[in-house]
């Protein structure tokens, strides 16, 4: 699903990562490790194609991404990759619903319905998002990485806010929704606590 051949990312004559080659197969998942700094951020960027590389390519389901225009490359993104966000970027005044249907590229009552109902929350459909305690909404804002049943997921330190019981009840619900899709998990943290749930592991 995902392939880089002889990455590199340079800013201010600064070379961030040199990766000669890595692939990843749909419904494997990815995570890369490493203190603040390193560039885990603006790999997935990379990946996501919201950056283009020094060198290099990064190919996506086919696609190679420098050789897309900018429409292109925002077209595949929106129907194959779900972001969670370091922060959840919710909108205050929105409902938990609204703020989850807010990604679906066709709006489907019924999807949306069942995955508020799997994040446990369907007696908050109508919560203000300014209103959910921590946990409500970080489990609202993995649900709308997954209105739209992506193939690709990116998460951005997605546990580093949260203590052992959060973390391992947040892991287990994106990995399971990710089962659902047979999606692939890429995610970017400093947290060792979540290295166990990973099929490959990038320390940088």
């Amino acid at each position: 699903m995902l392939e880089i051949k002889n990455l590199q990312y340079s800013i201010n004559n600064r070379t961030l990562f040199d990766i000669e080659s890595l692939s990843l197969e749909r419904g494997k998942h990815l995570l890369l490790l490493g203190q603040s700094g390193c560039g885990k951020t603006t790999l997935l960027n990379l990946l996501a194609g919201l950056l283009k590389p020094t060198k290099g390519e990064i190919i996506f389901q086919g696609n190679e991404y420098t050789k897309l225009k900018d429409t292109q490359r925002d077209n595949l993104r929106a129907k194959n990759i779900g972001f969670i966000f370091q922060k959840n970027h919710l909108i205050p005044h929105l409902t938990l619903k609204q703020n989850i249907a807010i990604t679906q590229l066709q709006r489907n009552e019924s999807d949306l319905k069942t995955l508020i109902q799997t994040i446990g929350l369907s007696e908050n459909t109508q919560k203000k998002a300014r209103d959910l305690s921590v946990g409500e909404a970080q489990r609202t804002a993995i649900a709308r990485a997954l209105a739209n049943n992506p193939t690709m997921i990116i998460a951005d330190e997605p546990t580093s806010a949260l203590d052992d019981k959060n973390t391992d009840a947040v892991m287990k619900l994106l990995f399971s929704q990710a089962e659902k899709n047979n999606a692939s998990i890429i995610a970017a943290t400093h947290d060792a606590r979540i290295k166990k749930y990973f099929d490959k592991v990038l320390e940088l």
